[in-house]
């Protein structure tokens, strides 16, 4: 008995049974007795009229007609009389049965949400499982975006750069990504990659894509990360068969970006759409000596002229639909390796004015000549993602929000704020202490060769060879005036590497608060 019963449970959780019902075998019964009936009421009835009709033509009306007539007119008031109940039984059953119906169907919805709230909590715990042992990070607790999924509906995609990144500003896009969505992460890194970046990687489940410089021309070899990256990220989509895995695709600065908020929810599953993201607010393009050169430089003035009035937006923060990405790609690459018909229109003049930050003009110009499909463009007021360069977002603590007070789902160049990416760098740095400069002077091989004296600018305005932006700290610059041929002492200050080509004071040192001086040993 217990067995039936268990058996008849389960069957009314899995929804009806593909047989009918009680309910509606005897509407279907109804229905078929009704329709006979009725046939046969029908033709009784169409004789009767019949032969009224005929009678009335042929005869006059005697009274002994119009007796009959009466009698045949009560005969069909009796099988109207007759039917009627039965119309109404079945018409009865019929809604009892769509009642019926509207119940299973309305069970069915809540034993489905039932067992997907077992499936979050089952995986809650689990995640709380590899938490305690190490097994799987705690930023990789599922989100609300993932558990719709299936195994048959498309994924979303993070794409970025990581030439010569530090490792803290790796953990940081890395490790706040994986607490805010599961989405596919490709980052394209230069070889040999180092093993603290295989083992974020590994720990947060990111794609690592190595590329080695030299395989490339001597012209693209010179070319700033940031404007080599377009070409990467359009090759690896150019892919038919990669590019159908994906719905929807971010592109982000690594270095001085992190993760909120899922950042994947400002774009409906299924909605094309290319969003673009303002920058500083306060000048438009040709006001701005650093965009406006950039355009200027790099297109012919009729193309800078239409487009230099307009505000600026940032290219290190973009996303939208696959295939609208894919379309935006094909334009970044085509420009700045000026082929195709975009670069002869604009008047493309790469790869003479190449320098870093020049993919930000072309950027400027493809969405002010709007040429990007399906675009939509977010500012600071509502919108969900900070640029922190343009100061209009809130910063408390390491929350950042929009001029709504809504925190915003992707922040972008947090080293604008020292001491927001101090706080980042101690929430997710586990290899050495942050807050310890000599702590990490000693934990990087390449400082072993060079001396170290802090609060000293040792080579004020001498010897400069280069400057290096994006150092996390003096150590940073260890690492970079090793690659570069020449260098042999550097000052740090104020996230900057200032290289220089000689080891000795020329009687320009003085002291300044939080500068380092290294030379070659």
């Amino acid at each position: 008995m217990s067995k039936a019963l268990a058996t008849k449970s389960s069957a009314h959780e899995k929804g009806p049974s593909p047989g009918l019902s009680l309910l509606q075998i005897v509407t279907v019964s109804g229905t078929v007795f009704l329709t006979f009936f009725c046939v046969w009421a029908l033709t009784v009835s169409q004789h009767t009229l019949q032969g009224i009709d005929t009678n009335a033509k042929l005869a006059p009306k005697t009274p002994a007609l119009r007796g009959e007539t009466q009698l045949q007119d009560r005969n069909l008031q009796k099988h109207i009389e007759i039917v009627t109940p039965y119309v109404e039984a079945v018409r009865k059953a019929e809604q009892v049965v769509q009642r019926h119906e509207q119940q299973q169907q309305q069970q069915q919805v809540s034993n489905s949400k039932e067992k997907t709230a077992k499936s979050d909590q089952k995986a809650t715990s689990a995640t709380h499982v590899g938490r305690a042992t190490n097994a799987i990070p705690a930023e990789g607790a599922p989100t609300k975006s993932d558990a719709g999924n299936t195994a048959k509906e498309k994924k979303d995609l993070v794409l970025g750069m990581a030439q010569d990144t530090d490792p803290k500003n790796l953990i940081v896009f890395c490790a706040s990504l994986r607490a805010v969505t599961q989405a596919d992460a490709v980052i394209f890194v230069n070889t040999p990659i180092p093993a603290q970046h295989s083992e974020i990687a590994s720990k947060y489940r990111i794609t690592l894509k190595p590329f080695d410089l030299k395989a490339f021309s001597s012209v693209l070899q010179a070319f700033h990360p940031s404007t080599l990256r377009w070409g990467m990220m359009r090759k690896y989509l150019s892919d038919a068969a990669a590019r159908a895995q994906y719905a929807r695709v971010w592109m982000a600065d690594v270095r001085d970006s992190y993760f909120q908020l899922d950042p994947f929810a400002m774009l409906p599953l299924g909605q094309s759409g290319f969003l673009t993201f303002k920058g500083v607010e306060d000048k438009k393009i040709r006001e701005c000596g650093w965009n406006g050169k950039w355009i200027e430089d790099c297109f012919a003035k009729s193309t800078y002229d239409r487009v230099a009035d307009n505000m600026i937006i940032c290219s290190g923060v973009s996303m939208g639909d696959t295939d609208s990405v894919y379309a935006y790609l094909g334009m970044m690459d085509r420009i700045i390796s000026n082929t195709g018909p975009e670069s002869q229109i604009l008047g493309s003049k790469f790869p003479a004015c190449e320098r870093n930050g020049v993919d930000q003009g072309v950027h400027n110009v493809l969405v002010h000549k709007k040429l990007i499909p399906n675009m939509i463009t977010y500012d600071h007021q509502k919108g969900p993602v900070a640029n922190l360069q343009a100061k209009m977002s809130s910063v408390r603590g390491m929350g950042v929000f929009n001029k709504q007070n809504k925190k915003v789902a992707v922040v972008h160049q947090y080293d604008r704020f020292p001491e927001l990416q101090k706080q980042l760098f101690k929430k997710y740095v586990y290899w050495v202490d942050t807050d310890n400069p000599l702590a990490e002077w000693a934990y990087e091989p390449a400082c072993t060769s060079f001396t170290y004296k802090d609060n000293f600018d040792q080579f004020k305005g001498v010897c400069d060879l280069k400057m290096q932006g994006g150092a996390t700290s003096a150590a940073s610059c260890c690492k970079y005036c090793k690659n570069v041929p020449g260098c042999v002492a550097f000052t740090f200050y104020s996230a900057k590497c200032f290289l220089k080509n000689c080891s000795t004071q020329s009687g320009s040192a003085s002291s300044l608060v939080g500068a380092v001086s290294g030379a070659l040993k």
